[in-house]
């Protein structure tokens, strides 16, 4: 899966916020991948660090992990899916967004949605 960012008005096409191209496709795999699959917020700040200074949390590197986590929730319920089937999961889950699928894919990830839909179709309860 590739992700990419929004920030607080849910764009990640700003010029006025950092990084606004690093998550956009088409990519220079673009023909047989497009990007990104989906978004996850990223704004504000986060202490990072041996000595908790505070930075700017915006792009990739706060996005990925976000998703990494949603992955997560649903092979706790889900051990034996693959990652075909929980990616599957997150991009038909996500909230649709009105910028295109170049800038943000399916959308914004919904954790619950994806979590819900884990549960169904794995019969969880």
């Amino acid at each position: 899966m590739s992700v990419g960012t929004v920030n607080r008005e849910l764009s990640n096409c700003d010029r006025s916020t950092p990084h606004c191209n690093s998550s956009r496709g088409p990519g220079e795999w673009a023909a047989l991948h497009p990007k990104p699959d989906c978004v996850a917020p990223t704004y504000g700040e986060v202490s990072w660090g041996a000595s908790y200074r505070r930075g700017r949390w915006w792009g990739t590197s706060g996005a990925c992990p976000q998703v990494a986590g949603l992955a997560a929730l649903i092979l706790s319920l889900a051990p034996a899916a693959t990652p075909a089937q929980v990616a599957d999961i997150i991009r038909k889950t996500c909230s649709l967004l009105e910028e295109g699928p170049h800038c943000v894919g399916r959308g914004l990830i919904d954790c619950e949605a994806a979590v819900e839909r884990a549960r169904h179709e794995w019969g969880v309860v």
